[in-house]
């Protein structure tokens, strides 16, 4: 669960901000920890907790919607393909793909924590 939750904010400061080349405003290593490809067997460290992570995505939510306001069709400088495939050309449209990508790994938080029960 903990993975889901931190690539969520991974992903989502990279689609917003890493792709137009402003600074991400999270933590250096949370690309190590949670970007694509990465698996906890693989982590070397110790992961932020689920508290620090629900902090960051807080935080994240207010400079994404000051930074994003009048900015939905800026053009990316180059354009973004995911790993399945989709080309991204502008801030809304990565923006629009984060919220998709965010319901998947909240689908897979929940059912997790449902097995766990």
């Amino acid at each position: 669960m903990l993975w889901n939750f931190g690539h969520i904010a991974f992903v989502q400061e990279k689609l917003v901000f890493g792709l137009l080349g402003k600074e991400m405003g999270i933590p250096k290593d949370y690309e190590q920890f949670f970007g694509s490809g990465t698996k906890p067997a693989e982590w070397k460290g110790t992961p932020p907790s689920f508290a620090e992570i629900s902090l960051i995505l807080t935080e994240q939510k207010t400079r994404i919607k000051d930074f994003l306001q009048g900015r939905l069709h800026e053009k990316l400088s180059t354009p973004f393909t995911n790993r399945g495939g989709i080309t991204f050309y502008t801030v809304g449209e990565t923006f629009l793909f984060s919220f998709y990508h965010e319901a998947l790994h909240i689908e897979t938080i929940k059912r997790l924590y449902r097995s766990f029960k």
